[in-house]
């Protein structure tokens, strides 16, 4: 069966979380975080966040996840695999200022040229909630292309 790559909206990507966490993700706009940024105000006790790009000038935008661990170690994932300073140019300063000390991200691109970012976003959170390590989400991702083709026919075939 053949799945559309509908772009999601703030709504639905909470909507999506809602199912296996009931209060639902913090969803925060990259412009919002800054060097002195509380990580609560990011993260707001949960282990995950969705953060929305906004491109400049327009209503449009991309969907980012950051992740942590109970051992305060920060993950940011890009599906499309560019450097958090793209997005978020103080976020490095603002995670330092607030104890953490372990900060990776993705270099891969997984993302085509399409509007699943979201779904990728929540995909993250879930195997964030289910308390996948980082490296483990890597391989679930490429064990799931294999069977699927590409990373966005299972990404799709997982949220849809």
């Amino acid at each position: 069966m053949e799945h559309i790559d509908t772009p999601l909206s703030n709504v639905d990507i909470n909507k999506m979380i809602k199912k296996f966490e009931k209060r639902g993700v913090n969803i925060i706009e990259g412009s919002k975080i800054h060097e002195n940024t509380d990580i609560e105000d990011i993260f707001k006790h949960r282990g995950h966040c969705v953060v929305f790009h906004r491109y400049p000038g327009q209503d449009v935008g991309h969907w980012i996840t950051l992740i942590r661990d109970r051992h305060k170690n920060v993950a940011f994932f890009d599906s499309l695999g560019k450097t958090p300073k793209y997005y978020i140019k103080e976020l490095e300063k603002c995670l330092k200022n607030n104890g953490i000390k372990n900060f990776m991200h993705n270099k891969k691109k997984y993302q085509g040229d399409n509007s699943v970012c979201g779904r990728y976003a929540v995909v993250i959170c879930t195997l964030n909630k289910l308390k996948l390590p980082v490296a483990e989400m890597y391989k679930f991702l490429e064990e799931g292309k294999k069977k699927h083709k590409s990373y966005d026919k299972f990404i799709l075939e997982l949220t849809t």
